[in-house]
């Protein structure tokens, strides 16, 4: 396979070169704070989606795939934080698109925050691997510190809570 050239961004994360691939696109298939969508997609309604339906099923991270959904929160590093002043949020998007794709995933969304972490960001990923990966190729880079949680549908839950599991708690 032939790979494109990279570079490394300030916050040491690796980007493609301009031009090099793909054209990096915002999706807000799943979240309606998302500023750019797709063309052609829109966020579901997830009050209105009845059970059983596309929108209810994509609307719950899950689409006939059943690709994992994972949430990345970070928080930049001193570091990361000058890159970011340099790079502008746009540019920091296009690169985490990148990555995340370059991992076999789709990204969903992505948001800075003012809170305890900076960024979120909801991605479809292949499998636990991937998603490790990502964490790993994250915190290399030292620009960002990364916790990786994996998500569940509302239909995993449902399959869940109907599993038979033996449990005796302490002292019983």
């Amino acid at each position: 396979m032939i790979r494109a050239a990279s570079r490394r961004g300030r916050d040491g994360i690796r980007a493609a070169a301009p031009g090099a691939g793909r054209v990096p696109r915002w999706s807000a298939r799943r979240s309606a704070g998302t500023c750019v969508r797709r063309p052609g997609r829109r966020a579901p309604n997830v009050t209105t989606a009845g059970p059983g339906s596309r929108a209810a099923s994509e609307s719950s991270g899950r689409g006939t795939g059943d690709v994992p959904t994972f949430l990345l929160q970070s928080t930049y590093t001193a570091e990361g934080l000058k890159g970011l002043i340099q790079d502008g949020g746009t540019r920091r998007a296009e690169v985490v698109r990148a990555l995340v794709e370059n991992a076999g995933g789709q990204l969903s969304s992505l948001h800075f925050a003012f809170a305890d972490r900076d960024t979120y960001v909801l991605c479809d990923l292949p499998d636990h691997r991937a998603a490790a990966a990502l964490a790993i190729a994250i915190g290399a880079a030292r620009g960002l510190r990364v916790q990786v949680t994996p998500l569940l549908s509302p239909a995993e839950v449902d399959e869940a809570a109907r599993m038979p599991i033996g449990y005796t708690p302490p002292g019983e």
